[in-house]
């Protein structure tokens, strides 16, 4: 069955038929009819507009956004009331470190930034608001883009954060005392090992200069060799005169001059003397085969032990080096890690306090999570990394944030007309244009993840007093008017059009008679 509209010269008239051409011939022929059977329409001829209808949120053109950057989730403890006025911060131009300067008036501040490496101070005088705070301490070194002073609007829970950082100090304090130890410990080994290398090479050296003492002409077996050499010549002159007095003293006895006490004295006198010259001459012959060479090859053998024991104590001290090395530079490694993880944690203690980015008014990040469930920023709420908690709009230029179905994406362009109604205001029509539509979709919220849209942002481009009725936050209904005819046009309703074989048609009456 077909919902059908009949058009007569100012008239429609409609009703359900089938889609047949021999129904309508049966059912509608050429005679009087009554037209309560009937719905009419009359048709009109007026001006036309096709818009595309979506919803939308009132938000600002120029937007700062305060995000919870600290890591996991985290709890609000603090926040400023909604709506209220803040400043801009008090920003560091240049690297320095900070001078208070005294003031008579508690509200009114003057603070100096003496820049490195000398030259003129930067004054900034700024008045303390209610939110207000003095973010850097005296004498404290800040760089530039620093906040000096700001407006503290949210606090989140530091505590644990804080609690960490302590046992971090104590890990950082410990590491920076091993890393310590470990120098001095690479000290103390370099200092041995040239030591200890030293003391080998004084020995190699000592064992090398003992070989040529001994081998060397000159030297001690030359010497030893001629001491025994002049001993012998000494006891074989000594042999030599015992032999004479001997022989004289036998002589002696044979004439009766001298008793046999005397002759025998001669006797042992030549004997000692020739078994001392003996033993020279075997020392001497001891020394030449057997003494000389021994000598020679334990000293050699020291020389090269003595050489051996330097290559092993400069390999050993390598060692032991390499060994303290690798150890101060874990220290060193660890400690910078222990160091990082410290400075991360004191900026997330300092995340932890959201200073306004610019001067404006506080209004609250509420959002839908992906379970289009609300999510409201208020003291005791939860908030994860990344959320966003305080926006920090320009209320004197705004914009609608709305979402486009994929299948009506194709009917708009950028500069399209759009009407926007504000829930809040529905007396006024606010007017815009469509600003930017983004390239890719984005999911639906859930349960309809399957649904595809566009991001689209509608500039609002009414009067300043007008614009500044609006609130970031705002529901909206925005009309993009995809055209608008503004010459007169024959309208009737879509479902009064028919098709048939590739033809567009409808039905009118005449009076009481139904013509196709």
């Amino acid at each position: 069955m077909l919902i059908t509209v009949l058009l007569l010269v100012g008239i429609i008239v409609t009703w359900k038929l089938p889609m047949t051409q021999s129904w309508v011939a049966e059912n509608w022929p050429s005679k009087q009819t009554e037209d309560s059977k009937y719905i009419l329409h009359q048709v009109k001829e007026g001006s036309f507009r096709i818009t595309i209808t979506e919803s939308g949120t009132v938000d600002s053109l120029r937007n700062a956004t305060l995000m919870n950057t600290v890591e996991g989730t985290t709890t609000i403890i603090s926040l400023v009331t909604e709506g209220s006025r803040v400043q801009a911060p008090v920003t560091a131009e240049f690297d320095g470190t900070v001078e208070y300067v005294d003031v008579d008036s508690a509200s009114e501040k003057k603070i100096a930034v003496i820049p490195e490496g000398g030259g003129e101070p930067k004054v900034y005088e700024f008045t303390m608001g209610p939110f207000t705070e003095v973010l850097a301490e005296n004498g404290a070194r800040v760089r530039k883009f620093d906040y000096i002073a700001g407006d503290v609007v949210c606090e989140l829970d530091s505590s644990l954060l804080v609690e960490k950082e302590k046992q971090q100090q104590i890990t950082v304090t410990t590491s920076r005392a091993d890393l310590e130890k470990a120098g001095k410990n690479l000290e103390i080994q370099k200092t041995t090992n040239e030591s200890i290398l030293a003391q080998a090479r004084l020995a190699e050296k000592l064992a090398k200069l003992d070989l040529e003492q001994y081998t060397a002409p000159g030297g001690e077996y030359q010497q030893a060799v001629e001491t025994l050499q002049g001993e012998i010549k000494q006891y074989e002159e000594q042999v030599a005169m015992a032999q004479e007095d001997y022989k004289k003293v036998r002589q002696q006895a044979r004439r009766g001059y001298t008793n046999l006490n005397t002759l025998e004295a001669a006797r042992i006198k030549v004997t000692q003397q020739q078994i001392l010259l003996d033993v020279k001459s075997s020392e001497l012959k001891l020394l030449e085969r057997f003494t000389k060479e021994r000598t020679e090859s334990e000293l050699q053998q020291t020389a090269e032990d003595s050489k051996r024991e330097t290559e092993r104590a400069r390999l050993e001290g390598e060692a032991a080096m390499a060994g303290m090395k690798a150890d101060f530079d874990a220290r060193q490694l660890t400690l910078q890690v222990e160091e990082e993880k410290l400075d991360r944690l004191l900026r997330q203690i300092k995340a932890c306090r959201l200073i306004a980015s610019q001067a404006g008014e506080v209004v609250y990040a509420s959002q839908n999570s992906r379970r289009s469930e609300p999510v409201i920023i208020e003291e005791g709420a939860t908030v994860r990394e990344r959320q966003a908690v305080i926006n920090l709009p320009d209320l004197d230029q705004m914009k609608i944030d709305a979402r486009i179905h994929e299948s009506r994406i194709s009917r708009i362009s950028l500069g399209q007309k759009v009407e926007i109604s504000i829930d809040a205001l529905p007396e006024i029509t606010f007017h815009g244009l469509l600003e930017t539509v983004s390239s890719v979709p984005v999911p639906g919220n859930w349960p309809n993840t399957d649904l595809k849209e566009y991001e689209a942002a509608i500039r609002i481009t009414d009067d300043r007093e007008l614009v500044r009725q609006l609130k970031p936050g705002m529901t909206a209904e925005i009309r993009i008017i995809v055209d608008d005819r503004t010459e007169p046009v024959l309208q009737a309703p879509v479902q009064s059009v028919m098709s048939i074989a590739g033809k567009y048609f409808t039905y009118v009456v005449d009076g009481k008679n139904v013509e196709r």
